[in-house]
């Protein structure tokens, strides 16, 4: 049975300007993974099925820019710092990981807590078949 995901964000600046937007994706699954980093501590998440990624959210309850990540097969880039939200949806979701290869099916991401506090992050990744 499919399952919908709504998603949506706002960016104001103060007195100024706003832009925002919103949409639902529907998923054939989704999955939650919630872990906390120690300070001065790395962590790693196997992610299996990558092609079937069609929503990706990494977000910090306390974006640091001494917390990054990296995977395995690569990224497109080297280092991703966790400085703010992370929201990919749709072929860059899947894409995301080994920049698009299509055979890749597994990937390990490991985590870098650099701060001396730990670290809460959560991970919501949306899954579809076609």
């Amino acid at each position: 049975m499919a399952e919908k995901i709504n998603w949506s964000f706002v960016a104001q600046i103060p007195r100024g300007p706003s832009i925002s937007g919103s949409g639902n994706l529907e998923v054939e699954a989704y999955e939650i993974i919630d872990f906390t980093i120690p300070g001065k501590n790395k962590h790693d998440v196997c992610l299996s099925n990558t092609s079937t990624i069609s929503l990706l959210i990494i977000n910090s309850a306390t974006p640091n820019q001494s917390v990054t990540y990296t995977a395995e097969p690569s990224l497109p880039v080297n280092r991703c710092t966790l400085d703010g939200p992370q929201i990919f949806i749709g072929k860059l979701a899947q894409s995301f990981f080994a920049a698009g290869a299509e055979s890749v099916t597994t990937s390990k991401v490991s985590f870098t807590n650099d701060t001396e506090n730990e670290i809460h992050i959560q991970i919501l990744i949306g899954r579809s078949t076609a």
